[in-house]
């Protein structure tokens, strides 16, 4: 069964001048546990390397990820199509989850990601 999951980011503080640390709140709004297997955002002006994962949730529960981010803009600037991809496992199937991402700068720089859409692909698919 294809998981439904909500994003949503809850704080960025500064890490360093071009690194910020953003806090991500990973919700399971499906009827089946999930695991998520990695975490990765690959903007040019909103990016993490991927980094792998090892979170069980299950049905209704919800987990705090942290994330180093590169994010240099000036305050207001936005940046479009920014992602969040999770890799999730699901019984015996494996998925990609692609949260399309709006991000504005705040007045202290730092990111402000808003989800626009959440899209699901079974992980080898070309189509979502």
């Amino acid at each position: 069964m294809e998981p439904l999951l909500e994003i949503v980011q809850l704080s960025a503080t500064a890490e360093a001048p071009g690194l910020s640390r953003v806090m991500w709140r990973i919700g399971n709004r499906g009827s089946e546990p999930v695991e998520l297997a990695s975490i990765w955002l690959p903007h040019g002006q909103f990016r993490s390397e991927e980094r792998g994962l090892s979170v069980a949730l299950a049905a209704g529960e919800s987990c705090e990820l942290a994330t180093s981010v590169r994010f240099v803009a000036e305050p207001g600037e936005v940046v479009e199509n920014g992602f969040v991809i999770l890799t999730v496992r699901s019984a015996d199937e494996t998925w990609q989850v692609f949260a399309r991402l709006r991000i504005t700068a705040e007045p202290d720089r730092q990111p402000q990601a808003e989800v626009e859409r959440i899209t699901v692909q079974r992980e080898g698919s070309s189509t979502a």
